[in-house]
Formats: structure tokens, C-alpha cells, sequence
């Protein structure tokens, strides 16, 4: 099963918008599509954003959300692993690189387009990294690729 690390921001936007990208790709988590993963971190900076920026009703959303999927949660980064990034991101947004790499995911897939979603970062980090109408448009068309449950001789 593909496993996707879901950036701060992506959280924020399922948060906002029951019906955006970020929204659906949570979708294709809860129906055993894919996997996502997050960190520690990244969930704390999600929560900060939510209740700042969105409110109450946004950030309980939030939480059934969490509830509901069950990312996988990787451990918290050394700061060895983050400096392993210094030379792609800012040193505020290493730890979104430094867990995808740990957790050894297929995907990061981000909504920051100044930081993570860059000609640097996508060219220098050996994950994949995508917004999530990439990353839809993406899974749709494997998803065409295999075609039904048979025919591509296996049930993944």
C-alpha cells in the first residue's frame, strides 16, 4: 500500500474544506487506498495553524479527522536527520523532509509552495514531492494502469 507523508498544510486544508484535494486524498486513506503518515511535529503545527487561522469548528474537525484516519505517526527526527536537509529547505521546514525520508514514504505531498514544493526541493530530495492535484491525478492514473482487481495479478 502506498504510504504518503501529508504536510502541516494539507491537514490545515482537510481542516478548512471538507471538499478540497486534501480533503479527498484523507478519503482515499480512510477506504484503505494508501497510508498516510505525519510526525509529531508536523501535527503540532497543523493544530497551531487550524485554531489560529480557521477556529473552533475547523479545528474540531481537525481532530475527527485524526481520529477517523490514524496516520501512521513516524518517530521525531535527530538533529542529525534534519541537518541532512540544510541544503533544500529552510531550517524551519527540515523536519517535513527529515520525516518523509525516516518514514520512508512514497509521496510528500504538501500545499507550501514556497517552501517544499520547489524546483530545489522536488530536483534534490529522492521522494517524490507533490501537491495534491498531482498527487491525485497521479493515483487516478496508476489506479487506470492496474485496472481492475485481477487483471493486473494483484489485489494492491
Amino acid at each position: 500500500m502506498k504510504r504518503v507523508l501529508f504536510d502541516a498544510s494539507c491537514w490545515v486544508a482537510a481542516s478548512g474544506s471538507p471538499s478540497g484535494g486534501s480533503s479527498l486524498i484523507l478519503q482515499l486513506g480512510l477506504a484503505g487506498k494508501l497510508r498516510i503518515v505525519s510526525s509529531p511535529r508536523i501535527l503540532e503545527e497543523a493544530e497551531r495553524n487550524v485554531g489560529q487561522k480557521l477556529g473552533a469548528e475547523a479545528l474540531a474537525r481537525l481532530y475527527a479527522l485524526l481520529a477517523d484516519v490514524d496516520p501512521e505517526i513516524v518517530d521525531e527526527c535527530s538533529e542529525e536527520e534534519l541537518e541532512a536537509w540544510n541544503t533544500l529547505v529552510h531550517e524551519k521546514d527540515r523536519h517535513i523532509l527529515a520525516a518523509a525520508f525516516k518514514a520512508q514514504v512514497e509521496t510528500l505531498v504538501s500545499l507550501d509552495r514556497r517552501h517544499i514544493l520547489t524546483d530545489q526541493v522536488r530536483a534534490g530530495f529522492p521522494i517524490a514531492v507533490c501537491d495534491t492535484k498531482e498527487f491525485l491525478n497521479t493515483f487516478a492514473a496508476e489506479q487506470e494502469e492496474s485496472g481492475p482487481i485481477g487483471q493486473s495479478g494483484s489485489a494492491e
